[in-house]
């Protein structure tokens, strides 16, 4: 029988009524008991082998992909040359404020972090050297030193009364009274830094607590120090290592630390990131070259053998025309037992 309207035989008996795929795929129902529901069933098979057929990609035999692998190596040999030739390691370093030629590090990072840490503790060796100490009791035993019997000594009187000026003669424990100039005048008209200097059981006592408090205020002068100075002492040790500092990713407060990376390592990144991108833009034509002149055509976005495009290209065209052809009969059916 000719094929009718453009369908094939199969398709002028499902019009007529007389053929289904219920029909072909089930056996006749029984007299008095209605047919099983199979070309519902069968409809929904179908399609769905129909769409997986179509969405499969075939592999490529094993000798076209060894063929394959030897023609992207050449590919892979080009780009590198062509990326090579464009991105040069010394305009790199330039754009980077780089000084070329480019020194290697001679120590480590870790080993770069410690010679920092060295030259913060050089620095505040230098601004306050271990002399500082012997520097500091000498200045506090001297201004209170203890005042000798015949010494000519003047003080400053509390509250703006004048001053105790002469000859020292000597303290009255009893009385709490220091003779000064043939007067007897009342420690308690002294400030603290006259009566030490004055009474023995006092004296020593008073320049140890003045010491701690000014040794105290030593160190808490260092941290300061080191807390201004620290991080432009450590960059410039670092950076005469031969290594810089980059900004760490994110912003604000997500933002990670910067991170320390040697000049080299530094360059050498940019150029492999410089000429992954330029052979990204070239690839296509690149490879199109190569493939071309090996006798390959793009098919399913896969390169292949001519012949062996062709063939592929004949067996999807039969398939797309066998799973229409199968849909077709799929849709006459439904219109069939919709008029039922």
């Amino acid at each position: 029988m000719k094929q009718v309207s453009g369908f094939s035989w199969i398709s002028a008996l499902v019009l007529a009524g007389s053929w289904s795929v219920a029909t072909a795929a089930t056996p006749p129902a029984k007299p008095g008991k209605p047919a099983a529901p199979a070309a519902a069933k069968s409809t929904k098979a179908t399609t769905t082998a129909v769409t997986s057929t179509a969405a499969a990609v075939t592999p490529l035999p094993e000798n076209v992909m060894q063929e394959r692998r030897k023609l992207e190596a050449e590919i892979q040999a080009r780009l590198e040359t062509l990326s090579d030739r464009e991105i040069n390691p010394r305009r790199v370093a330039e754009d980077l404020k780089i000084e070329w030629p480019i020194k290697a590090p001679e120590l480590s990072l870790a080993e770069a972090r410690k010679a920092a840490e060295a030259a913060v503790q050089a620095e505040l060796d230098k601004q306050f050297p271990a002399t500082k100490i012997d520097e500091i009791r000498k200045a506090v035993e001297t201004q209170f030193a203890l005042v000798k019997d015949g010494e000519s000594v003047s003080f400053d009187l509390i509250g703006g009364r004048g001053k105790a000026s002469g000859l020292f003669e000597g303290v009255s424990q009893t009385q709490k009274k220091a003779r000064i100039g043939g007067i007897w005048v009342s420690l308690r008209d002294l400030d603290e830094g006259a009566v030490v200097r004055l009474d023995p059981d006092l004296n020593q006592k008073f320049i140890q607590k003045q010491i701690g408090r000014d040794l105290r205020k030593l160190d808490l002068d260092k941290e300061s120090f080191v807390e201004a100075n620290r991080a432009a002492i450590e960059e410039k040790s670092l950076n005469a290592s031969e290594y810089v500092k980059i900004a760490g990713v994110g912003r604000g407060a997500r933002a990670a630390a910067p991170t320390w990376i040697s000049r080299k390592d530094l360059v050498d990144a940019e150029v492999l990131k410089r000429r992954k991108v330029a052979m990204g833009k070239v690839r296509p034509a690149v490879e199109e070259e190569v493939f071309t002149n090996a006798g390959y055509v793009k098919f399913d976005g896969q390169w292949m053998p001519k012949s062996l495009a062709e063939t592929r290209k004949a067996e999807k065209t039969a398939a797309a025309e066998k799973a229409k052809e199968e849909q077709d009969i799929l849709d006459l059916q439904k219109q069939v037992d919709e008029k039922k």
